[in-house]
């Protein structure tokens, strides 16, 4: 039963992995024209959120953690923090 919960993780995490870069190429490749720079970095903490998620979830997962949504949850909430963190601090020295 463990194995069946970890490949649902897994095809869960998959399937949001691939709904963000999705979202990526909409905003970034779609949309570039028509939005600011300004519009653009607040669309990013639309996504860079989900995409930590499913990146740590992933890894997670593929190394054995047993839990690895929570795991993802994890990064669904540090990812706005740090990003918050490199455009308030960071982007405002350069």
């Amino acid at each position: 039963m463990e194995q069946e919960n970890k490949k649902k993780a897994i095809r869960t995490l998959w399937i949001m992995f691939g709904i963000v870069i999705i979202l990526i190429i909409a905003i970034y490749g779609v949309l570039f024209d028509s939005l600011s720079e300004t519009e653009m970095i607040k669309l990013s903490y639309l996504w860079i959120g989900p995409l930590f998620f499913s990146i740590i979830g992933l890894i997670a997962a593929y190394n054995g953690a047993k839990k690895p949504m929570l795991i993802g949850l994890i990064g669904l909430f540090l990812a706005p923090v740090l990003l918050f963190l490199f455009f308030g601090i960071f982007w405002s020295m350069l």
